[in-house]
């Protein structure tokens, strides 16, 4: 990144983020009173880290080294 300032408050963003999604995938309260039902939020999980699982695959499993 070219400016520090920018770069802590991504960083910062995305912890915090972060913290507000996995309170809620983590959540021990049965349906009613929390947002999202145990399926809902085991496919959520699913969902939102086979992308980067994958695009980070992708690097080592490429057997041809191609210089950009």
């Amino acid at each position: 990144m070219l400016d520090d300032n920018l770069y802590d408050l991504m960083n910062w963003s995305m912890a915090i983020d972060g913290i507000f999604f996995w309170r809620l995938v983590l959540d021990p309260r049965p349906k009613p009173p929390a947002r999202l039902g145990l399926g809902v939020r085991a496919l959520l999980v699913c969902v939102v880290v086979s992308p980067p699982i994958l695009v980070g695959a992708l690097p080592v499993l490429t057997t041809s080294i191609t210089a950009a």
